[in-house]
């Protein structure tokens, strides 16, 4: 783990996950598209939007505090060195592609009050609080250490989304855009890549090539600013790199960009 990346709290708590597993999963399942998605299925548009929504609420419920305040600060040219560690950027990369394969991954249960990380069950067992789908992303803009044309993401779903819909969702959203940490998050597979920011930082390409996070809500704007498409992400990764100081002693992120 990368020392840049120890410092991020995250207020992701099973309590936030519970919550959202009472979500309302009412939509229609019906296909009505005859669009096929990269994963050569037709492209169920209620789906996708029901995926889209679910990731919004998600961002509604879990909140943090990170190092970074725009996209940009993401980049690979953006390196952090925290409280005087050598310098390193906080992502491990963005991507951009599509979604062409989901796959089940581990449901997680919580029996009492005491258990802060949930208990590691079957994708299909009803206690599921929260479970976990693993999704096949062929890359097309790889930014960053991510250099595999095709690479796994493991993805959080609460326990009362409808499994189906939401593998059907994934795969008619187009093209993605992820920020993401390294592998090693989900213990049932380290081989996986996580979505930073617990998820939030989720996020879809319109044809024109904007870049939407859904899971930051009414900040998405202001944190993407005029770095606001996937050719706006490659040319500002090619300028100059930048070292920003940042201090945690005062317990907050306090920064001091050279």
């Amino acid at each position: 783990m990368r020392s840049t990346r120890s410092f991020v709290t995250v207020a992701a708590t099973v309590a936030g996950f519970m919550a959202i597993a009472l979500l309302g999963t009412s939509c229609s399942t019906q296909s009505v598209a005859s669009v096929t998605s990269a994963g050569g299925e037709p492209v169920d548009y209620i789906a996708r939007d029901y995926v889209i929504d679910r990731i919004a609420q998600r961002g509604e419920i879990f909140d943090g505090v990170w190092p970074e305040t725009s996209i940009d600060d993401l980049l690979p040219n953006r390196e952090f060195a925290i409280d005087g560690a050598t310098p390193e950027p906080l992502a491990d990369g963005i991507v951009v592609g599509t979604v062409t394969a989901v796959d089940q991954g581990r449901g997680y249960a919580v029996e009492g009050d005491d258990a802060p990380g949930g208990i590691e069950v079957a994708f299909d067992d009803p206690r599921s609080v929260w479970r976990v789908v693993v999704l096949t992303i062929t890359t097309d803009t790889r930014l960053g250490d991510v250099d595999a044309r095709t690479i796994k993401v493991g993805v959080v779903i609460d326990g009362g989304m409808d499994a189906e819909k939401a593998r059907k969702g994934y795969l008619s959203l187009g093209r993605v855009a992820l920020v993401l940490d390294e592998p090693g998050f989900f213990e049932f597979d380290p081989s996986l890549y996580s979505v930073r920011q617990s998820g939030n930082l989720f996020g879809v390409v319109t044809k024109s090539g904007a870049v939407q996070f859904p899971g930051l809500g009414s900040g998405a704007a202001s944190f993407v600013g005029s770095t606001d498409t996937v050719a706006d992400l490659v040319a500002a990764a090619s300028e100059v790199p930048v070292v920003i100081d940042v201090s945690t002693k005062a317990g907050q992120f306090a920064r001091d960009d050279r």
